[in-house]
């Protein structure tokens, strides 16, 4: 090869690189400029924010790239309708040169998928990974919180709660539009107040709903979503009125600004409040206004009107107006699918079909769907309602109730002598069985101070090695994990408020789990699973526990368990755990 055609090479490849970075860097300030305008834009209100979109000189709809961003912007104003979905064409460039922004449309795109939510959860993980590994921080918060919203929208609030916990410090703030179309701190506060709520703890959700308001921006619009997130806490803690008052404020702001979602949402969470109070008229009357604002301005949400007629059945329901009730039952049912409800709306649809069953007197299908509301709630490992435990208590109670009749007239029946006899050979059983008791609990007593930490019931550091290193031999499938507690008060309380934790995380564990005392803060789990997923649900669940308590905790990654190596397992947990933080402390 002559000197004259190798330069010619190398003098091709320097310019094919040369031109690959510049392409690289247009793409980039590309990029950058469009996301300052868009940033601009957002952070005007929801009408100015339609009016700005249509005069920038920024956004050039006939390109992929802008024709992304005028569509994501258009979704988040007040004429959301006219959006216009991108092509394969698109999202194909798209992904070529601008990945960061195609991935943040996949994520957007979950939410009006036909996917289960587990389907949809699992599918956002991967986004969210995708986007962290990358440093996209926004899209990564983005997939957070739709995932977050999903949760709270079903139930699993103590999944929810994790999750913001692990974000709540590097959320950015907001203003205006921006914060409904990414997911900043104030969208982080209201959602804390929300899984708050749900957990039972009442009076630190209203503490972070006055964390979302006093975030918000001064001349924030939509302030009615304050109310929303107050309504709930309040009316758990029997303040109807004030509930009341607010979401009435509420409405007066939201027709200001003729905001019709602001305006239908507000009656419809005061008439749930009129409805615990028991005033059903005034109920009824708040969803009929909300029905009429949203047909007078051809407005429906993503369910239609099934929340609607859902309520109005409902209210029928509770005054004795069982044809009304079936009726629009009906028209709820037709207006959205039951498939597509999140599990509260399908757990309240339950619940009014079984009482239907119960009025007209049809019990067997009214203890099925009893049943079937039970398991809806328990899937979300939430408590289950007690109204809905002791309307099934009843039902099962009328059914047996002839059986138990026939029993009782067979007993009386019996001879006297046989009764007489059987009371003397079951008094003779009981005293034998005490004198064993006494002898076996002797033996007892002194093995378990051996083995077990007084305080907590829990297998001390020797016992626990000891444990450890059996149960790999019987059990493959086994692991282990550390948990360092601390409370956030009174120190004094420790030993009584970990006694309590201890008996309540051992009323989790199968039989072939253990716990132990691994040092005066620190515990360790052995935990049996299938997989690792099903062992951080057995995770999940016990850090609710904790969350409800006053401890804040941090926990070791969960390590599988090897015969040979069990001291070098759980010594690694323990360095791992040192360099964890803790979670629930939360910071404003």
């Amino acid at each position: 090869m002559s000197t004259s055609t190798l330069f010619s090479q190398l003098k091709f490849i320097f310019c094919a690189v040369i031109l690959c970075f510049s392409t690289m860097s247009v793409s980039a300030s590309e990029q950058l400029k469009y996301e300052q305008e868009r940033s601009r834009i957002l952070r005007l209100s929801y009408y100015e924010s339609f009016e700005a979109l249509q005069n920038s000189s920024i956004f050039d709809s006939s390109t992929p790239l802008g024709r992304y961003f005028i569509n994501s912007i258009t979704t988040v104003s007040h004429r959301a309708e006219d959006a216009v979905e991108l092509d394969e064409t698109d999202l194909i460039s798209l992904k070529s040169n601008y990945p960061e922004i195609e991935l943040e449309y996949r994520v957007r795109q979950i939410i009006y998928n036909e996917n289960t939510i587990a389907e949809k959860v699992r599918q956002l993980e991967y986004y969210a990974r995708q986007a962290e590994s990358n440093g996209w921080e926004r899209i990564y918060l983005y997939a957070m919180g739709i995932i977050v919203d999903l949760e709270l929208g079903n139930g699993f609030a103590v999944s929810a709660l994790i999750r913001l916990l692990e974000i709540v410090d590097n959320a950015p703030l907001y203003e205006y539009a921006e914060i409904s179309f990414d997911y900043p701190l104030q969208s982080v506060y209201n959602d804390l107040a929300s899984a708050f709520n749900q957990l039972k703890q009442h009076e630190r959700s209203i503490t972070y709903c006055k964390m979302y308001e006093d975030s918000l921006p001064k001349n924030y619009h939509d302030i009615h979503t304050v109310a929303h997130c107050m309504v709930w806490p309040l009316s758990a803690l029997g303040r109807y009125n004030e509930a009341l008052q607010l979401l009435l404020k509420s409405v007066q702001l939201a027709k200001q600004d003729n905001d019709i979602w602001g305006i239908s949402k507000s009656y419809l969470y005061s008439s749930e409040v009129a409805l615990e109070m028991r005033q059903f008229d005034l109920a009824e009357e708040f969803v009929r206004e909300a029905i009429k604002v949203q047909q007078d301005n051809h407005y429906a949400g993503m369910e239609g009107y099934a929340y609607d007629y859902l309520l109005l059945a409902r209210i029928k329901i509770k005054k004795n107006e069982i044809a009304e009730a079936k009726k629009y039952l009906r028209f709820s049912r037709e207006e959205q699918s039951l498939g597509k409800l999140s599990n509260y709306l399908n757990y309240d649809f339950i619940l009014s079909e079984a009482r239907i069953a119960e009025s007209e007197g049809d019990h067997e299908k009214s203890v099925s769907l009893y049943k079937k509301a039970i398991n809806l709630i328990a899937d979300t490992h939430q408590s289950i309602p007690w109204e809905t435990i002791s309307d099934l208590t009843s039902k099962l109670s009328k059914k047996r109730i002839t059986n138990q009749i026939s029993s009782s007239e067979f007993l009386i029946g019996e001879s006297r002598t046989t009764l007489i006899a059987g009371i003397i050979l079951l008094v003779t059983s009981i005293i034998i069985w005490l004198i064993y008791l006494n002898v076996y609990r002797r033996n007892q007593d002194t093995y378990i101070s051996q083995q077990v930490d007084t305080t907590t019931g829990a297998y001390n550091m020797l016992a626990f090695y000891q444990r450890a290193k059996g149960v790999p031999a019987m059990y493959s499938n086994s692991y282990v994990l550390l948990i360092e507690l601390k409370l956030r008060n009174d120190l004094s309380l420790f030993e009584n408020l970990l006694s309590s934790f201890a008996k309540q995380i051992r009323y989790q564990l199968k039989p072939t789990e253990s716990i132990g005392r691994f040092s005066g803060t620190v515990l360790a789990l052995i935990l049996e699973g299938d997989d690792t997923d099903k062992v951080h649900d057995r995770i999940t669940k016990i850090q609710g526990t904790l969350i409800a308590s006053d401890f804040v905790f941090r926990t070791s990654p969960v390590q599988r368990l090897n015969k040979s190596k069990v001291k070098r397992t759980i010594d690694a947990c323990s360095d791992n755990l040192k360099t964890r933080l803790f979670l629930g402390e939360i910071k404003a």
